[in-house]
Formats: C-alpha cells, structure tokens, sequence
C-alpha cells in the first residue's frame, strides 16, 4: 500500500515536471551550470542536487501558486526562497518575489516605516541578488525600475509620501543636494555604490544624456536601471521594448514633476515641472516609437503632446506652447481640419475643470504654480490687474481640484500642497528663470 502511494506520489510529481519541461526549455532552465560568485552553499545545492533541483524547484513552484491563491504570502516568501537559490536563473521567480515583498506584504502593515523597510527588501532582491546571477536580463531591470516608478513614485499606497521622503532624505545626504558634483566625498561615493548599487561614472553618463535629472526623485532611479537594462537588451525584444518605454515614462514624468523642493528639517517635500526635460522627453518617444512601431506608444506621445502644450501655457510660455502644438498637429492630426491653438486650451481647461476628481495631482500642480508664476511676473511688469486675475485663477483651481477629493484617503494620496506653498515654489521659479524660452 504505502510503496502504490509512493509510485502514485512519483507519478504526480512527473506529470507536473511534463508539464513545466516546455516552460524550462523555453528559459534555458534545464542545464545546471555551475554559478559564479555564488554564496558556498548555494553552490554546493545546485551542484550537489544536479538535475534534480529543477524538478524540486518546480514543485516548489507549484506550491507558490497554490499559496498564492490562499493568500499565504508569508510563507510564499520562504517557498520562493528556495527556489532561488535552486534555480537563480529562473527569472519568473525573482521578479515574483520582489512583487510580492514590496506589494503583497508591505500593505498588511499600518505603520509607513516597516512598509518601507518591505518595498526596500523587494528593491534589495532584484538589484543585490537577482541582478547578481542574471546580469543580462533586461525584464530584471525592468521590474526593478518599475518598484521605484510604481510602488515609489505613484499614488496607489497612502505610504507613498513617505517613501518619497525616505529615498530623498538618504540621497540628499549622500550627494548634497539633487545630483552629483565633479568630486564625491568617500561617504557619498560609499553610499551610491553600495546603498543603491548606483554606479558613480554611469550615473553622470546618463545625467549627460537625458538632462538635468535630479536623483532624490524614484523616477531618475527608474530611469537609470531601465536605461542600464536597455543597454543589455537584444534588439527586437520584448526586453527591450519594455525598456524603452519606461525610459520615456519616466522622462515624461520628470517634465511634469522632475523639480524637487526638499527640506528635511521643515518635512517640504513638493515637486513642480522641470520645463526643461521637454526636448530629451520628446525625443525618447521618437526613438521608441521609430524603433518598435508601436500605436501603444504613438497613442501615448500624442496625449503627451496635448499635456505639455497645456503645462507650457500655464507658465506662460506661449510661442513655445503654439510651436508645440503645431507639432504635434503635424505628426498626429489627421486629415481633417485643425483645432486652434486658443480652442484646445479653452477645451483642456474646461475638460479640467469638470473631471478635477479624476485630473493627475502633477498636472493640477502645474496649473496652479504655473498661474501663481505668471501673476508674479505680472506684477513685476507693472500690471496688478493682470496679476490678481492669474492670482484668482490658481486659486480657484485649486479650491476645485481639492474639494473634489472624495474623502480623507483621496485628499491624503493625490492632494496639492498649500497654495502659500505653491506660491513659494513660483517665486523660486521667478527668481531663477529670466530669461524664458518662447514668451
């Protein structure tokens, strides 16, 4: 009886392994290849195992799955444990895991610092460990760039502020201040290397290729391993492709918000448009879509294009926001007869309005300052009037947008700062910005 239970059990456990051998073969998991700089007793299981550890990997895997469906997510941790250290060349599992630390298990935890210390954890897995064994899989990169865009840099977790403020804080005391100088301090050096597994001299490299980044900000980090992981992609693949487009993803969003204000002692945390991303913006898209020949991407360009036109008008920036829009009539408008310039801004600002509750939190805070920007420079002009209509406009907006916040939560995820707050950044802007491209 107990050796018919035996058979059936080995008889189970080989129709599992059938049925993941295509999966193997297709991942080129069925050699096993001694690994290089492994921990010794990581090395001594898959050498020890042999063949035999990818038929227990994929037991394990099954496993996963089963667990995940229970919602056991704990013990998901150790079952995925092990199998990386069985198979670290299954890819699949890595990115699994760090899903799973970084999602699945920080939100069960109410306080935002051991919520941090999880989506670190889940950062720490793909570039400390999974990055290790697999150097040139681009989707690694990929995924470890999209915890930093995402779970970092979105709004989905109420945490997120606090995220952003954590990830600002230690490299802001790591670099002193947005980006690095010419010379690094040996802490500083120190901490980019091993903190963030950020390389000193590719760092300026891609600094000197997309713009003026600033590098307390979770998209530049996503920017740069996506960008790492581009230069490890094959041509034509779905690597490279998902490289691509988080690069000009996160290019787009340094345009709308890539300007920090930060200051840990008074917890000033606000970001603004960096107006000047706009060229390397562009010409990312370009590149994608010339490169994949993707309507994804065509389609998503042109709404960019809508957005930017609208971002520059409300800074004021009108022969640049008419030269754009001309552009983007030009590569996207079609053959019938074209909008006006003054219609579509009347249109996006009536559409606006009336969606307030659903409108992106950096696209609302490029209205206001952007109006707060433009009464200030009114003013300087000798034009008070002028100046208190911008005055009245950024501050009806912002009334609207936030008494659209449905409740609490809402107001706490996607809310704008102060107005007086907003005010401050413009005036920062003013003091900077004198000679301005296209007015």
């Amino acid at each position: 009886m107990l050796l018919a239970l035996a058979l059936l059990g080995l008889w189970g456990a080989s129709k599992a392994h059938e049925r993941l051998r295509d999966y193997r073969a297709r991942h080129q998991l069925l050699a096993a290849a001694p690994l290089e700089n492994a921990p010794p007793l990581m090395a001594f299981t898959t050498v020890a195992l042999g063949g035999f550890r990818g038929l227990i990997a994929d037991l394990l895997w099954l496993r996963i799955i089963r667990r995940q469906h229970e919602g056991r997510i704990f013990e998901i941790v150790q079952l995925a444990d092990w199998v990386t250290k069985l198979e670290p060349h299954f890819t699949t599992v890595w990115a699994f895991q760090a899903w799973n630390m970084a999602y699945n298990i920080s939100v069960l935890f109410p306080d935002p610092e051991t919520r941090w210390r999880w989506v670190l954890n889940g950062i720490r897995l793909l570039r400390d460990e999974a990055l290790r064994y697999n150097p040139r899989e681009a989707l690694l990169y990929k995924e470890l760039g999209w915890l930093y865009q995402h779970k970092v840099g979105y709004i989905m977790d109420s945490a997120h502020p606090y995220y952003k403020r954590r990830l600002a804080e230690i490299m802001h005391a790591a670099l002193g201040g947005a980006r690095p100088g010419r010379q690094l301090s040996a802490e500083a050096d120190r901490c980019l290397r091993e903190e963030f597994k950020l390389d000193p001299a590719r760092l300026r490299q891609c600094d000197a290729e997309y713009g003026s980044l600033d590098w307390r900000l979770p998209e530049t980090h996503a920017l740069y391993w996506a960008w790492l992981g581009r230069s490890v992609a094959a041509p034509q693949t779905f690597g490279r492709r998902a490289c691509d487009q988080m690069i000009f993803q996160c290019l787009s969003t340094a345009f709308r918000q890539g300007r920090l204000d930060f200051e840990p002692s008074t917890d000033t945390y606000v970001t603004t448009p960096n107006l000047e991303l706009l060229p390397q913006t562009i010409k990312s898209y370009e590149e994608a879509i010339l490169r994949h020949a993707e309507p994804l991407f065509s389609a998503v360009y042109a709404n960019f294009l809508g957005e930017a036109v609208v971002i520059l008008h409300c800074y004021g920036r009108e022969s640049q926001a008419r030269a754009l829009y001309q552009q983007a009539l030009r590569r996207f408008g079609g053959e019938g007869p074209a909008m006006r310039y003054e219609d579509f801004i009347e249109k996006s600002f009536a559409w606006m309005q009336r969606n307030a509750g659903d409108l992106p939190q950096p696209d609302a805070v490029a209205v206001v300052e952007g109006f707060l920007f433009q009464a200030l420079r009114q003013k300087a002009s000798g034009n008070p009037q002028a100046a208190e209509e911008f005055e009245e406009q950024a501050r009806s907006f912002w009334d609207n947008y936030m008494n659209a916040r449905e409740n609490d939560d809402h107001r706490a995820r996607t809310g704008l700062p102060a107005l007086e707050m907003l005010r401050h950044q413009a005036e920062r802007r003013a003091a900077t910005e004198t000679n301005l491209p296209g007015r």
